[in-house]
């Protein structure tokens, strides 16, 4: 029997120190960590979520800072939410090697909003930021991420 078509993706509304909302999408290998949306003057950011006693809490790269306050934030942020499994949704979410974003794009496709996707840098203080599809186009392929006029390596 085949899948159903794809639905769209789920986010949940939240401001900050309010509940954290059920079925949040994990961030691959992380225990309390998942994936999260910010609107800044229109533009998406993808930053990184977490639940702190039951409710939400929240981190976003912002040009050179980290914002994590409902002040720096002002307003709601989205957490990104999955119920059920790829016969009721008609697909699954899946983390992949930056290296590996050009493969399989019959088969798949990034997660996105806008020019802005999520990543996860397992080896970095910052675990989760976001690029935008300008960044990966100047990578040509290559693992080096252009990001803020120097180059840093996945």
């Amino acid at each position: 029997m085949p899948n159903p078509p794809a639905k769209e993706d789920t986010w949940a509304f939240q401001k900050i120190g309010t509940a954290f909302p059920p079925n949040p999408v994990k961030c691959l290998g992380q225990q309390n960590m998942y994936v999260a949306l910010w609107y800044k003057h229109g533009k998406p950011i993808h930053g990184r979520s977490w639940n702190n006693g039951g409710v939400v809490e929240c981190s976003f790269p912002y040009k050179n800072a980290e914002l994590r306050t409902a002040q720096q934030l002002e307003g709601n942020i989205q957490v990104l939410q999955y119920t059920g499994d790829h016969n009721t949704q008609g697909f699954w979410y899946e983390w992949i090697k930056y290296k590996e974003r050009f493969e399989k794009t019959e088969a798949r496709q990034l997660l996105r909003c806008g020019d802005s996707f999520p990543i996860l840098w397992k080896d970095r203080p910052q675990v989760q930021t976001y690029l935008t599809l300008e960044e990966v186009r100047k990578t040509n392929g290559t693992e080096a991420i252009e990001k803020n006029q120097k180059s840093e390596l996945i």
